[in-house]
């Protein structure tokens, strides 16, 4: 097929995104009733297949340098918040999982990222770092296995998880 779609973007591979964000959302084993942290929202990707998991509360963080930027997010009665993870925030609240979907690449200081992680995490709560694309493609160093075990280490985070196949996605629990 050759129509395209999303500037460079074809129906096929739009269609193989759509099946590795599933397969991403399968593997988090979200339970009903659970609280969700979206950091870095740039689509409706991960909320278009949680609005049916029943959860107690949906949050998204807009990362975007430009606050005014219309991104043409529908979170229907859940919230959105422009923030910057890069740094320390509190948002007064834990959640059971806190994502970082197809994004990694633009933060600079994933101790910084962990740091945040960590502290809005209820006990045993997931952090999980997922991207369409297996680790080679994505522009990010700090993603081997050796310097996360090193931050997940440094952060006393658990149990960890690292999946390196034709999408990458790790995940950690304090």
């Amino acid at each position: 097929m050759s129509s395209v779609l999303n500037g460079n973007k074809n129906y096929c591979d739009l269609k193989k995104e759509f099946r590795k964000t599933k397969q991403v959302i399968y593997r988090m084993n979200i339970k009903e009733d659970k609280k969700f942290l979206d950091v870095n929202i740039s689509s409706n990707a991960l909320y278009d297949e949680l609005k049916d998991k029943k959860l107690k509360k949906y949050i998204a963080i807009d990362t975007s340098s430009n606050e005014n930027e219309d991104k043409n997010i529908n979170l229907e009665n859940n919230t959105c918040l422009h923030l910057d993870f890069n740094k320390k925030i509190d948002l007064n609240e834990k959640f059971d999982y806190i994502c970082i979907y197809h994004n990694i690449d633009h933060f600079n200081d994933l101790d910084c990222v962990f740091d945040n992680a960590k502290q809005h995490l209820n006990k045993d709560g997931k952090f999980i770092i997922a991207h369409e694309s297996p680790r080679k493609k994505i522009n990010k160093s700090e993603l081997k296995d050796e310097e996360l075990l090193r931050i997940c280490s440094k952060k006393k985070f658990k149990r960890l998880n690292i999946i390196d196949e034709d999408y990458f996605y790790f995940e950690g629990m304090i």
